[in-house]
């Protein structure tokens, strides 16, 4: 399916969050109008659904530890929400649905990760995703809807609150040198810009077919010494400085890369630099994100 964004209006779950927030400049770049989608408290997640083009389900729970910590919340956040947009989209509110999943779904995979390896996810997070995931399928097989997976990664960037871009700028200008990352620094991960992020759904959006499941990253894996190096950098630190605090990482996957070839065939190329976004986001940090100083 070829989806003429420029003329579509869009739905954005999420829309003021990280990812959303991006989702929705991109498609405003585009030319698409854009609709955000406000959720509730209590009751139905999405108790009103815009009649739209398409939507964009990017909002969600707080992450894993929030999920871990509150585990039917997450599950009302990623799978009951879907659902609910789900039967919006069978009552023909809108064509087609692109739903923001997570790399969690693959739990420990270990390697290069193709979109065919079995999701096995462990915790509650990834668990809540996946379900979203099933859900999102079955009603595109059973009803004949129009749906597009999206599997994101380790998105980074300005407005990021958490998570190890965020957390080393953080260290490296609170606490100077050296910076110190758990473990060896070794393990190796891959990391998207929110900005490339956002760009690579409006992608899916356009042109996936339905039913198809992506997984969206830069394409381009990077050890988490390399990415603390380049924060340090960023800081007015050196690379020397970085250091591992000799934590043992037992159990943990030393590669964890998903492969990109279905969102490449798409046309899809990063177009922010490791180096280029880290340097942007550690500004970001220094100006909005810092702690107050007394």
């Amino acid at each position: 399916m070829s989806v003429s964004i420029e003329r579509a209006t869009v739905g954005v779950t999420g829309a003021s969050g990280f990812v959303g927030s991006a989702v929705v400049a991109a498609f405003i770049a585009r030319g698409a109008t854009v609709v955000g989608i406000p959720h509730a408290k209590d009751g139905p997640v999405y108790p009103e659904v815009p009649a739209v083009d398409l939507v964009v389900h990017a909002g969600g729970g707080g992450g894993i530890a929030d999920a871990d910590a509150d585990p039917a919340a997450d599950l009302r956040a990623h799978a009951r929400s879907t659902l609910e947009l789900l039967e919006a989209q069978r009552a023909g509110r809108f064509r087609r649905l692109v739903l923001v999943s997570s790399a969690a779904v693959y739990g420990r995979a270990d390697g290069l990760v193709p979109e065919d390896e079995p999701p096995r996810p462990l915790a509650a997070y990834g668990v809540s995703k996946r379900a979203a995931e099933l859900y999102a399928q079955a009603h595109g097989d059973r009803y004949g809807l129009d749906v597009v997976v999206a599997r994101l990664g380790n998105p980074y960037g300005p407005g990021q609150r958490k998570l190890v871009v965020h957390d080393l700028a953080v260290r490296a200008l609170t606490e100077g040198a050296p910076l110190v990352m758990r473990g060896s620094g070794s393990a190796v991960r891959d990391f998207l810009h929110v900005a490339d992020a956002a760009r690579a759904l409006v992608l899916c959006a356009e042109k996936a077919s339905p039913g198809a499941v992506l997984n969206l990253g830069s394409g381009q894996p990077v050890s988490i010494r390399a990415l603390a190096q380049h924060v340090a950098v960023a800081a007015g630190l050196e690379a020397s400085d970085v250091r591992g605090d000799g934590r043992d990482e037992g159990g943990k996957v030393s590669t964890f890369v998903p492969t990109v070839d279905r969102l490449v065939a798409l046309g899809f190329a990063p177009s922010v630099p490791l180096a280029e976004g880290v340097a942007e986001t550690v500004a970001w940090v220094r100006e909005a994100a810092l702690p107050e100083r007394p």
